[in-house]
């Protein structure tokens, strides 16, 4: 599409988010944080230049306006909601080291928990508070084992309809749901036969 504004380029580590309440993907770079707006085809740099590791990944609250990364020991927020500064702030966290000291973790915003959720292997799911810094633990067994490759990225993914997780851990696998009710979840339907009655 040959977007205008302030291409980010590439860098390994780019991590992204959509954010459902303005329409646009943020986007940090190994520098910046830029946001990229669809209908004008535009990036656009948000941000003074703040280094990261690449071994992060991303996701976005939608409730409280949080572009959201993780990974590598480090835990840092940007501010989206309009008129914001876009400055960067570190989130001090506890009770999920396993999560933020990993790379490439799986995340995803659950509106019904109202919680970022992770996984990056094992039998173990994440939950992090974003107003108390507070992470909880879920654990079950029948998980997939350990993240392969190492890193998940954004193969574990919410699934809205199903307020259930998918996670796709490698091609050897089958893939896998998970979710924190104990309901089960619904079967998967067949796809409809083809009619061969023609309208008249």
């Amino acid at each position: 599409m040959n977007p205008s504004g302030d291409n980010p380029g590439f860098d390994y580590g780019n991590v992204s988010a959509y954010d459902p309440n303005s329409g646009k993907v943020f986007l940090h770079s190994n520098h910046y944080l830029f946001s990229y707006d669809y209908p004008t085809n535009r990036w656009t740099r948000l941000s003074a230049e703040n280094p990261i590791d690449y071994h992060l990944s991303a996701t976005l609250d939608p409730k409280r306006k949080k572009f959201v990364i993780i990974g590598a020991g480090s835990v840092y927020l940007y501010d989206i909601s309009p008129g914001s500064t876009y400055a960067r702030t570190t989130l001090s966290t506890s009770g999920g080291a396993a999560i933020v000291s990993s790379g490439y973790p799986g995340l995803a915003y659950d509106p019904v928990q109202d919680r970022i959720v992770a996984w990056n292997g094992g039998d173990t799911v994440y939950s992090l508070n974003l107003d108390t810094g507070l992470w909880s633990v879920a654990t079950y067994t029948g998980g997939p084992g350990a993240a392969v490759p190492p890193g998940t990225y954004d193969r574990w993914s919410y699934v809205p309809a199903l307020d259930a997780y998918i996670l796709v851990n490698m091609s050897g696998q089958d893939a896998y749901t998970f979710r924190f009710s104990t309901s089960p979840l619904p079967p998967p339907t067949a796809p409809a036969a083809p009619s061969n009655t023609r309208a008249q």
